[in-house]
């Protein structure tokens, strides 16, 4: 979408038109297409109504109606108030599903005491993994107290699991006595 926007945009500028024109086009055509999880255009969710022409919002000449009476602004503003209950429906069902999709591809990461992991720096600069540690003690699901294997005598640190790397034991026929 962005490479058909910025090819309509050059088609515009090299028909004569200015960069502001090409802009308040575009502008105009995303505010009345429909929001997908909203399932309303952002037009009407500022203005209460679908703008009627695509001159209502870049040309400075055309007015907008005046609402005089009573009776329409409060029909607007019931209106209003329907939709924004309705979009907050959608985005809750839509957070919900989100979520839903989210969780059926979510594994917890599970790590037992006494098991050998790495961790992940955070300095692009140093290498990507240092250790070995060793997990003391799970605190949480998502996170868990550490060692370092080296020595013994060191601080416990709480880290979360998703910069841990665990360690895959050696095989007991590759070991050497």
């Amino acid at each position: 979408m962005p490479y058909r926007k910025k090819s309509t945009f050059k088609a515009l500028t090299k028909n004569g038109h200015s960069f502001e024109y090409a802009v308040n086009i575009h502008k105009s055509m995303y505010n009345s297409s429909k929001h997908g999880s909203t399932e309303y255009s952002p037009n009407f969710l500022h203005y209460g109504r679908s703008l009627s022409t695509l001159l209502d919002t870049f040309d400075p000449e055309v007015k907008p109606l005046l609402l005089n009476q009573a009776y329409e602004i409060e029909k607007i503003l019931s209106t209003m108030r329907h939709v924004y209950n309705e979009v907050q429906e959608n985005l809750t069902l839509k957070q919900y599903k989100q979520n839903f999709r989210h969780a059926q591809h979510h594994k917890y990461r599970i790590f037992n005491p006494k098991d050998i992991v790495y961790v992940k720096s955070r300095n692009a600069f140093s290498p990507t993994y240092s250790g070995p540690y060793q997990v003391v003690k799970n605190v949480s699901k998502v996170t868990v107290l550490i060692q370092n294997e080296q020595d013994q005598f060191s601080k416990p640190v709480l880290i979360h699991v998703d910069r841990l790397w665990k360690s895959i034991p050696r095989p007991a026929y590759l070991e050497t006595n």
